[in-house]
């Protein structure tokens, strides 16, 4: 018979892990799930019966979360950790990859369908994780041109082999509505349809080695939807040095009917961009291919690709991903009501 897996849950508002077990009642079936109401309990609950996984709040009282996982990996190099936190700025995520080396960066509020989804993520890839010491390192300063959830965009950090390895939470809603991305059992990204699963991971592979057929250091593609809805906008984009062991992409995913798409006349008055700049950068926010911008703009492909330059040189980005998340995230503000 199959050991049971064993998850342990740290945070200090009893209520939270009172959510918790409540949400989780019916995977008590199949897994050993204990809940810990603080860093000193977590730690005696460990150094008696080490955890598979370990699920952390960040802000604790005692000892906040990173330095918890820290600790604990004395104790129990093996195990896998996750954050599960109402705590999502940057350099916390930064921190949490580049020191903690989690496995997964969850946020409050999350649905039972994501931490289970998560969770058993995680539980296929045990053998896989506990054979290797170390989880491919994130430089912050890369990391660095994605707010995780401060913009309307969903971002997944991926290996060449579509293994997801961070989410922010506009991510987790497009993947809980598996309706043209979702996460498979083994931790695997996939699209709708085989064919269109091929065709994203080709393209996983082909931006962490760097196999690009432009200088533009990025790749879109356009996931069908069974719903019949517009298709998800994907950005692809590399995250670590392809020099690395374990190279990352970025995947900035939009979903075009409940986002806001910014206006190429208030882009060019902003930005100073002409008007076939504006239409370039605001087709690109909208998720096109460079090839389908130019047709936008009615101009041939390699005249887009300067416009496009001169597009990062006036907005002081240098990829695409960073331009729509430059684009996105003005476009948002622009929306919000005035204070009064």
């Amino acid at each position: 018979m199959t050991e049971r897996i064993r998850i342990l849950f740290v945070d200090d508002d009893e209520v939270i892990l009172e959510l918790l077990s409540c949400q989780l009642e019916r995977q008590r079936r199949q897994w050993d799930i204990d809940f810990a109401s603080g860093p000193e309990e977590a730690l005696r609950i460990m150094a008696q019966t080490p955890a598979d996984i370990v699920i952390t709040d960040i802000r604790m009282p005692e000892m906040d979360g990173l330095t918890l996982i820290a600790r604990m990996r004395e104790i129990a190099p093996d195990t896998t950790y996750m954050i599960l936190s109402g705590t999502a700025d940057l350099p916390t995520v930064i921190n949490a990859i580049n020191e903690a080396r989690v496995h997964r960066f969850f946020t409050k509020p999350c649905t039972r369908d994501t931490l289970v989804d998560g969770i058993s993520a995680a539980i296929a890839t045990l053998d896989q994780r506990k054979s290797t010491s170390q989880v491919a390192i994130v430089p912050s300063e890369r990391i660095g041109l994605i707010a995780l959830n401060t913009i309307p965009v969903g971002i997944m950090i991926a290996d060449a082999e579509g293994r997801v390895r961070l989410t922010n939470s506009a991510c987790d809603d497009l993947l809980a509505a598996r309706d043209g991305l979702s996460v498979d059992a083994a931790g695997i990204c996939r699209a709708a349809t085989p064919d269109a699963t091929r065709a994203l991971h080709t393209c996983l592979k082909a931006i962490a080695s760097g196999e690009l057929d432009s200088d533009l250091d990025s790749q879109t593609l356009a996931l069908e939807r069974p719903s019949t809805r517009r298709p998800l906008a994907v950005i692809v984009s590399p995250l670590t040095e392809n020099t690395g062991p374990t190279p990352l992409v970025a995947l900035m995913i939009r979903d075009p009917e409940s986002q806001v798409i910014p206006d190429a006349s208030d882009l060019a008055t902003i930005f100073g961009l002409s008007r076939s700049e504006a239409v370039i950068a605001s087709a690109i926010a909208e998720g096109h291919r460079l090839e389908d911008a130019a047709d936008v703009a009615g101009v041939t492909t390699s005249t887009a690709r300067t416009y496009l330059k001169h597009v990062f040189a006036k907005t002081g980005t240098s990829r695409q991903s960073e331009l729509v998340k430059l684009l996105l995230a003005y476009a948002v503000e622009r929306t919000r009501p005035a204070s009064v």
